[in-house]
């Protein structure tokens, strides 16, 4: 079952379960847009706006709109309009608006390629222009640009439902702290990759906004549940002990008779410190209190 919830395509059918429905579904760093497509069932009646600063995904945005409706843009999203310098990187998806000396390249080996200048825009001025109706879905994969994303969406934010977004591990800090001032909570963490020490890299929080958080129930299980959650509890614990048992015996058996010995008189002299005793001094003490009691 864990692995069933082991990606937001499963958080976003989970809530779908719930009634979760939203008017428009922006993709922030969209690429070839297949996100929408890809989830086309969950998001039936919804708009799809598809955003990416690369104008080689244009071809496949063209497509979608073509298709399904909605609306796209070949611009970088931002907290004020104007341009920005894009780092294409050695393959597109790596492409960023960090730029040099930045730790977002260290963590592709430096794999950059040439700079271009491209649009920027605000999420919230895009959709008064489109005249976009909310609920909103937001989904974000910007290569280190989310926060700056973030702050030029507050209007967005505001009736956004749910939010999906990329989180590279030096960056998730920020990003909790922006989404959770606007008023979100973390729903679920999903899609975990793992460095090259298996550290982890980069995930996907979902994020819920708090006026949904009647679809997160209080109890963990329910009440009709409690004794086979206690059950569970019970065998836990007594797996815990046959396991503790076993490694016990396994440990003692292999070490030396005379280390054994030395453990065990070890033992008994930590038990014997550790007993309370009373001194010569305070045992006179004692006597001396006992026998002026009236």
């Amino acid at each position: 079952m864990a692995n069933d919830r082991a990606t937001f395509s499963a958080t976003l059918a989970l809530l779908a379960r719930k009634g979760l429905k939203y008017s428009t579904v922006f993709d922030l760093g969209c690429a070839d847009g297949h996100f929408f497509v890809q989830h086309h069932a969950l998001f039936a009646g919804s708009v799809p706006v598809n955003i990416d600063a690369n104008a080689l995904y244009e071809p496949s945005l063209r497509a979608i709109q073509e298709t399904l409706g909605g609306h796209y843009r070949i611009a970088a999203m931002s907290d004020q309009p104007g341009e920005l310098e894009l780092n294409v990187a050695s393959h597109p998806y790596w492409g960023s608006l960090r730029g040099d000396g930045d730790p977002y390249w260290d963590r592709l080996n430096g794999l950059r390629g040439s700079v271009q200048r491209v649009p920027a825009i605000r999420l919230d001025d895009l959709a008064a222009e489109l005249a976009l109706k909310p609920p909103y879905l937001l989904k974000l994969d910007i290569q280190g640009a989310e926060v700056q994303a973030l702050r030029g969406a507050q209007g967005v934010l505001a009736n956004t439902s749910v939010v999906v977004c990329e989180a590279d591990m030096n960056d998730f800090q920020a990003i909790n702290t922006a989404l959770l001032a606007s008023g979100f909570r973390l729903y679920d963490v999903t899609e975990l990759n793992y460095g090259v020490d298996r550290s982890l890299g980069w995930f996907y929080p979902v994020y819920l906004h708090a006026r949904h958080a009647d679809l997160i129930p209080a109890n963990f299980w329910r009440e009709a549940d409690n004794e086979a959650a206690i059950r569970s509890q019970v065998e836990r614990r007594k797996n815990i002990l046959a396991r503790l048992n076993h490694e016990l015996a396994r440990i003692r058996s292999s070490q030396p008779p005379r280390r054994r010995a030395l453990v065990r008189t070890a033992y008994r002299r930590l038990s014997y410190a550790a007993w309370p005793r009373s001194s010569p001094a305070s045992a006179r003490s004692i006597r001396r209190t006992t026998l002026s009691r009236p």
